[in-house]
């Protein structure tokens, strides 16, 4: 039966050759293009799913309840961790990790950098990580260490190394030299997961390295909950949010639970609760993804309707024979349906001819499995949906027309009812694509708006290197000997990367604060010659000397913390900082910088002349200085004061770059499924006109005998589809420009929706559609009229 249904509808595409491919085109390109939505956001989900776990762990994060930004930071105090973990009913395990920290790891004559982690050893169970070698307990000693299955095989091939010693040698304070007994081998974690670390040490050792008053109650770490599985999460998260206040006085912190399966989601919390982040980019797309299938089904459903006349007959015949109005809807939608599943097929072929470029565009490694479940059951949902939508209006359309109006070849419609609707889906097609070119414009704008801005200091020609130790303790050597090279500018070190900056451990006050003001200030510790190589500027006062004479005891702020001080911010004035207990001098006010947030404004930021505590150099190349010589001066330079040891380097302005990737994804994926959803809206617009042509061939053919030109009967079949398309432009725009105007408030330092925007973009569906409708218009009035009129 369904073997005689598929020939039927195999021999309807041979007679229609051109509609049904259009039909069957539109479907599966909008289906395809639902699938890359559809990969892509399985794939933002799946971020920590692989945990077993996953449903009762929760990163223990900090809101300052003075910020009304939502911003928080993922950390807890040290002291909090065993004291949660007694007297917190509902937590079973709590564990402390680090952030991530840069090892070199050196075996004989191999040294290799990798990232990793101090944790307590919870931190494994919680996590359940499968381990290749060893077996429990894996950190029993602070000489202790486990490491991932590739770091393993980097050293000792496919051999067994637990057991064994590896040396490892530290860029940081923070970090540990010495060497380290291996006592298990986990297999690398995946992309999508919050921890990427190649090793782990027991966190004692980090715990002994830093000073106690820093240890105290500042946030050095993060720190991961198990609740119990009987666990009420938001009693517990109600009540930890006091508990900061309850500890510190005065403190503007509170804590929440974030749920690890959340934390790639969302990036603030409102009232406790997780909001805004990439979740709203999901939300959008799947809207669009929704969209462009809606797309899709239009083209059937108006090529269907439109060539109602060509299956009249078929109608009248079949009533006339005895068959009902509910048989020939049934007959109707099982084409539907059959034509989705072929869509469904050819869908299914373009999305795993464009899954290379797609993820190229999206950086990612996404693949489409039919064996999978949940990529079987979409396409095949997405197939029903779309056959039942496109079939639904068509089949009791086609099934009302009554026999004795077909029969007598009378017309079955003249405009009216079945007129309209295709004209409003058509006006539908090009709405939603002229809001897309318009949303693909201004998200460009933004991140243009952004890279454009003033940031306070250079990124152009600026490389960071890493140095250990070692190196640090020589560095005005070495930098007097890279500006021998006469390719450098300047370099400087410092304790954090450029662009990016922590909230200081300290408490400041000054003469005039409030006793109420606990807002965070960040902190940053450099050489002299940081603020020069930078190409900051000084607002007033002085640089740092280029002697040991500032220290501790000076400080440079910027023009929001001077602000902030009212009188006292000025050069002269003191600040007394809380640990250690010291006065330090204002020597200078340097215009503010951007960091951290791109799209937001400076934070309160004091500098201190601290060139011992860096694991950062930066070097200013001088403008239009060869870059690789730059790189290749740099580490023979290096080199000669640490041999053996690798020398890695990063470009400052490909850092920046990267801070825009999530909107440069969204500008991307705008673009990709703005070109999809002209171009399915077009194979309807072509279709419809090719229909609209056949209809009046014989209308055009009279016209050509009484002397109309090719151009005057191109402008009368195209002129109502124009009509249509500028249509869409007017209920686009503003529902465009209200959308617009909501995402762009969700940055502070944001572009303005310029009005060029508007008639840009009307302009270019415009153009589109007159060359969809041109080529069948000119088509059908080049033909000759006596071929037209033959049967007349």
């Amino acid at each position: 039966m369904l073997y005689n249904k598929i020939l039927v509808l195999l021999r309807s595409i041979r007679r229609n050759k051109t509609f049904s491919l259009l039909n069957i085109i539109g479907l599966a390109a909008g289906i395809a293009c639902a699938g890359f939505i559809f990969l892509w956001i399985e794939n933002e989900r799946s971020f920590n799913q692989q945990f077993i776990k996953k449903d009762n762990l929760f990163f223990l994060v900090q809101q300052d309840r003075n910020d009304p930004s939502g911003n928080f930071k993922n950390g807890a105090p040290t002291p909090m961790t065993p004291d949660l973990e007694k007297n917190m009913p509902g937590i079973k395990r709590i564990g402390r990790i680090t952030w991530e920290n840069k090892q070199l790891f050196v075996l004989g004559d191999k040294k290799i950098f990798k990232m990793g982690q101090y944790a307590d050893s919870s931190i494994i169970s919680m996590l359940d990580l499968p381990f290749v070698y060893g077996a429990p307990p894996f950190l029993p000693s602070p000489e202790s260490i486990i490491i991932s299955e590739s770091l393993s095989k980097a050293f000792f091939n496919n051999e067994n190394p637990v057991g064994k010693t590896i040396v490892t040698q530290s860029e940081a304070p923070w970090s540990k030299d010495g060497s380290f007994k291996i006592t298990g081998v986990f297999k690398d974690l995946p992309e999508n997961s919050s921890f990427r670390f190649n090793w782990i040490s027991p966190f004692k050792v980090y715990d002994d390295l830093l000073w106690p008053e820093w240890n105290k109650w500042n946030i050095f770490h993060t720190t991961l909950v198990e609740t119990e599985p009987s666990a009420n999460v938001d009693h517990l998260g109600k009540m930890l949010r006091d508990y900061m206040p309850a500890k510190v006085e005065n403190s503007p912190l509170q804590t929440f639970l974030l749920s690890i399966k959340d934390v790639n989601l969302y990036d603030k919390l409102v009232n406790g609760k997780p909001s805004e982040g990439k979740i709203e980019y999901i939300n959008l797309f799947s809207v669009i993804a929704i969209l462009i299938l809606l797309i899709g089904c239009i083209n059937f459903m108006n090529l269907s309707t439109a060539r109602s006349e060509k299956r009249a007959l078929e109608v009248g015949v079949r009533k006339v024979s005895g068959a009902g109005r509910f048989s020939l809807v049934r007959q109707f939608m099982e084409e539907s349906l059959l034509m989705a599943l072929f869509s469904v097929i050819a869908a299914v072929v373009m999305i795993c001819l464009g899954i290379p470029l797609f993820n190229k565009i999206i950086g990612k490694e996404l693949h489409i499995d039919l064996l999978q479940p949940v990529h079987f059951i979409f396409l095949l949902s997405a197939g029903v949906i779309c056959g039942v939508v496109s079939g639904l209006y068509p089949a009791f359309y086609l099934s009302s027309f009554k026999p004795a109006q077909v029969l007598k070849g009378l017309k079955i419609s003249k405009g009216g009812t079945p007129v309209f609707m295709r004209k409003g889906l058509v006006v539908l097609q090009f709405t939603i694509s002229v809001m897309l070119i318009i949303a693909t414009i201004t998200i460009y704008r933004q991140i243009g708006h952004v890279k454009s801005r003033n940031l306070g200091y250079n990124v152009k020609n600026m490389v960071e290197v890493l140095i250990p130790k070692s190196v640090n303790n020589h560095f005005p050597a070495i930098r007097d000997e890279l500006l021998k090279t006469g390719l450098i500018e300047n370099a400087a070190v410092t304790w954090s990367e450029p662009l990016y900056m922590h909230t200081s451990s300290d408490e400041y006050t000054w003469e005039g604060k409030s006793p109420n003001d606990k807002s965070q200030t960040f902190d940053v510790g450099v050489s002299a010659g940081y603020i020069a190589t930078m190409k900051m500027k000084i607002k007033a006062g002085r640089d740092f000397y280029d002697t040991d004479a500032d220290s501790m005891h000076s400080v440079i702020i910027n023009e929001t913390l001077a602000k902030k001080m009212g009188e006292q911010g000025k050069p002269g004035s003191y600040i007394s900082r809380k640990s250690p207990q010291v006065k330090v001098e204002i020597i200078g006010i340097v215009e503010d910088f951007v960091f951290n947030n791109m799209y937001g404004s400076a934070g309160p930021v004091m500098i201190y002349c601290l060139p011992q505590a860096g694991d950062d150099m930066i070097i200013s190349a001088k403008e239009g200085a060869d870059i690789q010589k730059v790189i290749t001066a740099t580490d023979r330079l290096l080199t000669s004061f640490n041999k053996g040891y690798p020398f890695e380097y990063k470009f400052v302005d490909e850092k920046f770059n990267k801070l825009f990737l999530s909107e440069m994804l969204i500008g991307n994926l705008a673009i990709i499924f703005s070109v999809l959803a002209i171009l399915i809206s077009c194979l309807g617009l072509f279709g419809l006109a090719a229909y609209t042509a056949e209809r009046r061939t014989k209308e055009i053919g009279i016209r050509k005998v009484l002397g109309a030109s090719v151009g005057s009967l191109t402008q009368l079949l195209s002129v109502d589809f124009l009509k249509l398309v500028c249509i869409s432009c007017v209920v686009a725009f503003p529902v465009a420009w209200w959308s617009l105007h909501n995402w762009l408030q969700h940055y502070q330092y944001r572009t303005t929706i310029a009005w060029w925007i508007f008639p840009l973009a009307a302009f270019m569906a415009i153009l589109i559609a007159v060359i969809t409708v041109a080529y069948q218009a000119v088509k059908a009035a080049v033909v000759n009229p006596v071929k037209a009129l033959r049967t007349e």
